[in-house]
C-alpha cells in the first residue's frame, strides 16, 4: 500500500504541479523561450489523459512487484 501512495502521489503531484501550476499558470517557459508564447496550451491540456491514465494503470503491477521484492528480502 505505501508504495501505490508514494507512485500515486508522484503523479498527483507531476500533474497538478508541473502541468498546471508551471506550466499553465504562471507562464514559466514563455518567459524564458518567448517564442513558445503562441502555442497551444490552455487548450490542448488533456492532450495526453490516455497516456496518464496507461500510466496509472501500470503503477499498480509495478508497486506489487516492489512489494514482493521488499517483502522477499525483508524475510
Amino acid at each position: 500500500m505505501r508504495f501505490l501512495i508514494m507512485l500515486y502521489g508522484m503523479k498527483a503531484f507531476d500533474i497538478l504541479f508541473f502541468d498546471y501550476f508551471i506550466l499553465m499558470k504562471t507562464q514559466f517557459f514563455q518567459h524564458f523561450f518567448p517564442e513558445t508564447e503562441g502555442c497551444a496550451g490552455r487548450k490542448k491540456f488533456g492532450y495526453n489523459r490516455t497516456e496518464q491514465i496507461k500510466k496509472l494503470i501500470m503503477m499498480l503491477p509495478c508497486a506489487a512487484v516492489n512489494a514482493l521484492i521488499c517483502w522477499w528480502i525483508a524475510r
